[in-house]
């Protein structure tokens, strides 16, 4: 199953090279570029070395572009004390960001497939297919702020308050992730598409696991401000 690949090899990628992505982020912003300018040699008819033509469906379907946004979401609900939290919360902005620089080539690559279509077939369009671009273009616009509030250079001219709020719009991002990716499978898998089928159950385990945590990370706060407050002496 090529979502679940996709996810591991994202959570290698963070683990294994935590520190070097810490280091050298603007290094690995130059890899994940020159594997979408390969990506994009590919789709128009370029000659590239047969690794690239591996990693192509993994780049044209978002595949890692997700499994780093994956990451990075679930880093920010796992426990505080959690030791996967601290050892990756560091590079979440890098992840992000390298996520953004890879989803470059799926939006490139469906954006010129179909901007001609959706210009002169809109009356005819299936109307999940309407759905799925208007949703696309929602994801577009709250990646590019994610990303753009990412950067440190970025960050530092923020104030706390304002990054944060902007930094919230990754649970809409997220959710919209989802109803994209139901969107665009659902046809297949009310046609009796197994592999559709298939890849909306891991999609949905996995959005579903996300949903229980953040609740759960929710409540503990909820939790932790009752405690705090109860605890402060009442004045007389």
């Amino acid at each position: 199953m090529d979502i679940i690949l996709a996810l591991v090899i994202s959570v290698v990628f963070a683990c294994a090279l935590r520190n070097a992505i810490r280091a050298h982020p603007a290094v690995f912003y130059l890899i994940a570029t020159a594997i979408v300018a390969a990506f994009a040699a590919l789709s128009f008819g370029g000659d590239i070395p047969a690794l690239a033509r591996i990693a192509y469906p993994y780049v044209q379907r978002c595949l890692l572009a997700f499994g780093l946004i994956a990451v990075v979401m679930f880093i920010g609900v796992l426990p505080e004390a959690s030791k996967a939290r601290t050892y990756l919360a560091p590079i979440r902005g890098e992840l992000s960001i390298i996520a953004a620089i890879l989803a470059i080539g799926h939006v490139v690559n469906y954006l010129a497939s179909y901007a001609g279509q959706f210009a002169s077939r809109l009356g005819n369009m299936p109307t999940t297919m309407i759905a799925s671009f208007a949703v696309s273009f929602l994801l577009v616009a709250l990646l590019a702020a994610l990303t753009a509030t990412s950067i440190q250079a970025v960050r530092k001219r923020m104030s706390g308050e304002a990054w944060k709020r902007i930094q919230r719009l990754a649970y809409p991002f997220f959710l919209l992730v989802f109803v994209h990716v139901l969107l665009i499978l659902g046809p297949s898998a009310s046609g009796f598409g197994q592999k559709a089928s298939t890849s909306i159950i891991v999609y949905t385990v996995l959005f579903g696991s996300y949903c229980v945590l953040r609740i759960g990370k929710a409540i503990r706060e909820r939790s932790t401000q009752t405690s705090k407050a109860s605890s402060i002496p009442a004045r007389e």
